[in-house]
């Protein structure tokens, strides 16, 4: 037969027909067979260094348990069917990025700690700190004994190491003449020092007022700002995975500013990243989303202080907004790279 002849059943006789049907359903199923493998093999490929990952993560192996997590998102995203697994996979490797940073901090920060039994009595702590709301477990370490948030403590010292666990949080202010307002949810670390100056080491915080305030100074893992505010003000930072923050302004415009070098001016619905001396460009957030999807609105039995005004300034801004992107800005590598993810329908708030 030609090869240039097309293939037609209908001209064969009727035993070479039959011959060949075999062959072909055969072929079919081969073919079927090479399709399905590759799939197999990237599910089970997925399934394997999930399970690695989790048993590196649960012996505080991070660096291990980030690896197999991303290679195994690779793994998923081949799959037809790999939206939940994909989801999985980028919760975990957000979770194990900011355990290992409190992990690490908690490690730097426990080599320079004191005997317990150089510490004061927990019974003898200052009452500088009083916590307004708190869910999870919040724990209390040095200058006085090891002690934790609960129903029958609802304060801490100046000089008390916070640590905010997964899946918990606090908000506090301080007793005094300075009514700064801190909403923390965890994994956190903190150190406030004064009632003006606070240390984070990471997590994500809140922090408002109703009045102007003497200047605030915020220390990080990259550096540290010094902030300007007049008038009532709230805005959102949040520690990213290589020592900077991420703020996003939701009330008053605020004046950041990092060792005197560089400055950045931020409105409600504004963000940028600051890492060791420079802010980056400006972008913008929907407010409305990230009230109705953080934590820090979510999972506290009352909304922060302010909250109204808050609401106010996102109607302002989806009312001046004509144009809206589907899309969440996420962790920072450096002031130029940053991660960027699409929400699906069921992600959004109607």
């Amino acid at each position: 037969m030609d090869s240039a002849t097309p293939f037609n059943f209908l001209n064969m006789p009727a035993m070479g027909m039959y011959r060949a049907i075999p062959t072909v359903i055969f072929a079919c199923l081969l073919v079927g067979c090479m399709q399905k493998k590759p799939t197999i093999e990237h599910q089970q490929l997925a399934n394997t260094f999930m399970y690695k990952g989790d048993i590196a993560a649960d012996d505080a192996k991070f660096n291990e348990a980030l690896v197999c997590y991303e290679t195994g998102l690779s793994h998923a995203l081949n799959l037809s069917d790999k939206g939940d697994l994909i989801v999985e996979f980028q919760s975990k490797i957000r979770q194990t990025k900011a355990i290992s940073l409190v992990h690490h901090f908690k490690s730097h920060q426990d080599t320079i700690s004191v005997d317990q039994n150089d510490l004061l009595p927990a019974t003898l702590e200052t009452k500088d700190f009083t916590v307004l709301q708190s869910y999870g477990v919040v724990s209390l370490k040095r200058k006085w004994t090891d002690s934790k948030i609960d129903n029958l403590r609802k304060f801490f010292g100046r000089g008390r190491k916070v640590t905010v666990f997964p899946k918990s949080g606090v908000d506090f202010t301080p007793n005094g003449e300075q009514k700064l307002t801190s909403r923390v949810v965890g994994p956190a670390g903190f150190l406030q020092s004064d009632t003006s100056k606070i240390e984070v080491f990471s997590g994500v915080y809140l922090f408002s007022s109703k009045e102007e305030l003497a200047n605030l100074i915020i220390e990080y893992p990259l550096g540290e700002l010094s902030i300007e505010l007049s008038g009532p003000f709230a805005f959102i930072l949040e520690i990213t995975t290589n020592g900077g923050c991420k703020i996003i302004g939701l009330l008053g415009d605020v004046n950041f500013y990092i060792a005197d070098k560089t400055s950045a001016k931020v409105s409600p619905g504004e963000l940028v990243f600051a890492m060791d001396d420079h802010f980056s460009r400006k972008m913008n957030v929907e407010l409305s989303t990230l009230m109705a999807t953080s934590s820090l609105f979510t999972d506290f039995e009352e909304p922060p202080k302010l909250f109204k005004k808050m609401r106010q300034q996102a109607l302002i801004q989806a009312l001046r907004t004509k144009r809206h992107y589907r899309a969440l800005v996420g962790d920072a590598k450096t002031l130029e790279n940053f991660e960027v993810q699409l929400m699906e329908e069921e992600d959004l708030v109607k």
